[in-house]
């Protein structure tokens, strides 16, 4: 921009502001109730910049109330501060008017490069080199059988904006050229292409095969198997048309002198067929082998004419369907983008990278993944259908080391907005030996003294807690609050749900009350009449610690000097709900300060998960039980023993919880009517007085009235479903029974089994299967085999995969294509560590060698790194 050439100030604020501008403006405006945080943004980036005068005030001015707005008057807003920014909202939505593929990672000769998140230069996009199409999903349809090949895994589309590699400065850049340039592609192939998402060549060569069929061996027909892939040439002995109707079909019959093979097609066209299977004609066929009341068939077969030839031999890549895209037809569009990266493609990564890793160059990966040599052994062969070639480890690589580049550009990033140096004040160690009866454990010394450190700093702290089951991660979250409060400033504590939510509130205001705590709980069922006088004294600094729900999110809960926001159970809250509790900070001597993050989590989380969904978070652990907790024992039984033991603890005046699975995302009439009717049936068997029922969709009251009744032992049974998993605490429960355990993953299990063991008392959990398959009993017995939650977390991930340990709901798993967390782990550590080192060395990615890499992580990760540096 010519008008901005003598103020860089200027510059740095477009730069800064346009990512998430562009973010909100996408799709005509599809995003903008996404972007939260824009009016502290705005405000950031325009004192740092040093810019004032009547544009920065007209800036502030269109972000100012900008998250309470409606969605009209956002995108009325965003409008705005693009006009002042001299950018329409269609070139910020956009890379040109034109574009047909996503942000191209190589600039033209002359275009400028922008500043981006962190600092960072951010590459220009390319001129582009096609008409747009629509960029969808895509899906695939159950593989074929093949049997040649050892296991198959599923298929792998990777979104275009996300996955494609970078260019180095060469605007003729192969992986961004439009699929219409690759041979064979018409304009009609190349829209279909693009209706599925296959934009460029990056995109096609990103697409992997789902197998690999082996056909360098011609068998004779004898000699088959069947459902085997067979290589078979014959002579045709007979063919035509058989049958009529929706049975019509074309058949033939070929001979080797071993046997006859029968070729069957339903859908083809019949001139082509009568001419290539004529009798006396030598084919080749390729297919699967159905043997059935002694025929030996191939459905649709592949042909060629003569004995074996090239186009049927050797290793075949075998592709996925994508939306009716046939695998063929995709296999020959690969075929051409693997021919254009003859033209040379420079490697993104770093060279000294790529050797010490003893990586392959990228372009030799994606050949090798999609043409593969016809003298590969069979071990090697097997190693590239399961994904485990040396080209498959390189783009895993890639796709990690990219991530925990842009994770330590957004670690570096968040120590730039200021946040209260939280010190130490006289007499602190007397206050904290107040708030406990009991002498804290080695690891929560440790984890404490880390937290602490932390809080001193100017730099807003980002750590996650995580520990076993009855660890003590309240006690070291109390001392954070402590801290806190002493240094003058308040601390949000938010909970998941409100039975944690209430439950923490009690412990804090228990333990914090000799040393001087104030604390109070807000969530969505306190009256508001006492809701107002609430957020009254909160707004007074009346209150040192305010506990709740969601509910501390509202517009209504206002802090004083909010300096400390606790989230426990975490995974269960988005980035954006994190974010928004942060956006509260108090502003000081005419600045916003950001409060101090701590995150907490019981569910311990293997390493490899904490690297990739917590790698922007330092990390504290707590791995030391407490003196006077009494491992629990675990067996799996039936529920007639199971009822057995609950009259030994009931006979011993101790409690017993009876837990039911939770069948949906949310507690539906189905979970519910399955623990009422567990419900009623312990109730005739112990009677009214004993037994206790507590599910999500009661009232507040009924259930604060269920888990009193329970604490009390007014009601020694309890019957629930999951709402009890994290939290609650009751030391004379010492029996856990869970029906239906083949349901629950091993993590929450372990969660459940948590609610007991709370005592010096012997306490016992029972796993009650229902029609469980002896794999479900095998995982069951891990939990017998085991009380170390960590060694339980490994296994659970590497049975369910991460999205099912960590939960559904808001995992932050980024979008991984080619990694897998569980048979990548130790390349996860390798990608960390030079990633750390590479961002350290050179924070601005600005040495030659990092251009590449610079491009790799403002494709993919732009949006998150300028959007989520709050939460």
């Amino acid at each position: 921009m010519a008008s901005e050439a003598g103020h860089p100030e200027r510059q740095a604020v477009r730069q800064a502001l346009l990512p998430p501008l562009s973010f909100a403006s996408r799709d005509d405006f599809k995003n903008v109730a996404r972007l939260t945080g824009l009016d502290g943004l705005v405000d950031g980036v325009v004192s740092r910049a040093g810019v004032d005068g009547p544009w920065a005030d007209a800036l502030r001015a269109a972000a100012n109330g900008f998250d309470g707005a409606a969605v009209d008057v956002k995108r009325q807003r965003i409008q705005r501060l693009l006009e002042l920014l001299q950018v329409s909202a269609r070139d910020a939505a956009a890379p040109s008017p034109t574009s047909a593929t996503p942000p191209s990672t190589s600039r033209a000769p002359g275009k400028p490069e922008t500043r981006g998140v962190a600092g960072i230069a951010r590459p220009a996009t390319s001129t582009p080199t096609a008409a747009p199409g629509p960029t969808t999903s895509t899906t695939t349809t159950k593989p074929t059988k093949a049997k040649s090949a050892p296991t198959k895994v599923p298929p792998t589309r990777v979104p275009a904006r996300l996955a494609r590699p970078a260019g180095v400065g060469d605007p003729n850049d192969v992986l961004a050229t439009a699929v219409s340039r690759i041979r064979g592609v018409g304009p009609t192939k190349a829209a279909q292409l693009m209706e599925r998402g296959l934009e460029t060549v990056g995109d096609v060569l990103l697409t992997l095969p789902r197998t690999y069929e082996d056909r360098r061996e011609t068998k004779r027909i004898a000699d088959v198997e069947d459902g085997s892939l067979a290589v078979i040439s014959g002579t045709v002995q007979i063919s035509g048309v058989v049958g009529g109707g929706r049975g019509r079909r074309f058949e033939a019959s070929i001979d080797d002198g071993s046997g006859q093979l029968r070729l069957v097609f339903f859908h083809f066209r019949q001139g082509e067929l009568v001419r290539r299977l004529e009798r006396g004609q030598v084919v080749t066929a390729v297919g699967e082998v159905k043997k059935h009341q002694g025929r030996i068939s191939m459905i649709h077969p592949r042909l060629a004419s003569g004995e074996k030839q090239d186009v049927l031999g050797g290793i075949k890549a075998v592709y996925p369907e994508l939306k009716g895209l046939h695998p063929l037809e995709l296999a020959r569009v690969a075929d051409g983008a693997v021919d254009l990266l003859q033209r040379g493609l420079p490697d993104p990564l770093p060279s000294n990278i790529v050797r010490q890793m003893k990586l392959p160059a990228l372009a030799t990966a994606l050949t090798d993944i999609h043409r593969p040599k016809d003298d590969l052994d069979d071990e090697t062969l097997r190693a590239l259908v399961e994904r485990r070639s040396p080209a498959h480890r390189r783009l895993a690589f890639e796709e990690l080391f990219v991530l925990g580049i842009a994770l330590a550009l957004r670690r570096r990033a968040q120590g730039v907005d200021p946040a209260a140096s939280l010190l130490a004040k006289e007499g602190e160690a007397d206050a904290m030996a107040r708030l406990f009866p009991f002498a804290p454990t080695g690891a929560q010394v440790r984890a404490a003294g880390e937290i602490l450190r932390d809080l001193e700093k100017p730099a807003p702290m980002a750590r996650l807690l995580q520990g076993d089951v009855g660890a003590g991660k309240t006690a070291v979250a109390a001392m954070a609050a402590l801290r806190t409060a002493r240094a003058g400033f308040q601390t949000a504590f938010m909970a998941p749900t409100e039975i944690l939510a209430e439950q923490h509130g009690r412990t804090l205001k228990k333990v914090g009350f000799a040393a001087g705590l104030r604390v109070e709980v807000i969530t969505g069922s306190v009256g508001k009449k006492a809701r107002t006088l609430l957020e009254a004294r909160l707004r007074n600094r009346d209150i040192d610690v305010v506990v709740g729900t969601q509910a501390l999110l509202s517009e209504g809960v206002r802090f004083a000097k909010l300096g400390l926001c606790i989230v426990d159970e975490q995974h269960r809250f988005g980035v954006v709900q994190r974010a928004l509790l942060r956006q509260k900070g108090p502003i000081v001597n005419d600045e916003q300060l950001t409060p101090h993050l701590l995150v907490m989590t019981a569910t311990p989380i293997p390493r490899s998960l904490t690297l990739t969904v917590y790698g922007d978070l330092s990390v504290s652990i707590l791995d030391e039980l407490p003196p006077g907790r009494t491992p629990v024992k675990t067996t799996i039984t039936d529920l007639h023993a199971a009822v057995d033991v609950m009259r030994e603890t009931l006979a011993r005046n101790e409690r017993a919880f009876v837990v039911y699975p939770l069948i949906e995302e949310t507690e539906s009439n189905v979970d519910i009517a399955a623990a009422t009717a567990g419900f009623d049936d312990l109730r005739r068997t112990f009677g009214d007085a004993d037994v206790g029922l507590l599910h999500g969709k009661m009232s507040s009251s009924d259930k604060d009235a269920a888990m009193s009744a329970f604490a009390r032992g007014e009601k020694r049974v309890l019957v629930s479903t999951t709402v009890i998993e994290v939290g609650v605490d009751v030391p004379q429960a010492t029996l856990m029974v869970i029906v239906n355990a083949e349901r629950f993953g091993l993590a929450q299990l372990h969660q459940l089994r948590g609610r007991v063991g709370r005592s010096s008392l012997a306490s016992g959990c029972l796993l009650v299967p229902g029609d469980a398959s002896n794999e479900a009993l095998e995982r069951l017995r891990v939990l017998e085999a085991t009380n170390d939650g960590f060694r339980i977390a490994e296994k659970d991930l590497e049975l369910r995969g991460p999205g099912d340990v960590l939960g559904t709901r808001q995992s932050g798993l980024p979008a991984l294509a080619f990694a897998d967390v569980v048979r990548h782990a130790a390349l996860i550590e390798s990608a960390r560590e030079l990633a750390d080192d590479i961002v350290a060395a050179d924070p601005e990615l600005a040495a030659p060698d990092h251009v590449g890499l610079r491009r790799l992580v403002f494709d993919r990760y732009a949006e998150r790194l300028a959007l989520t540096a709050s939460g």
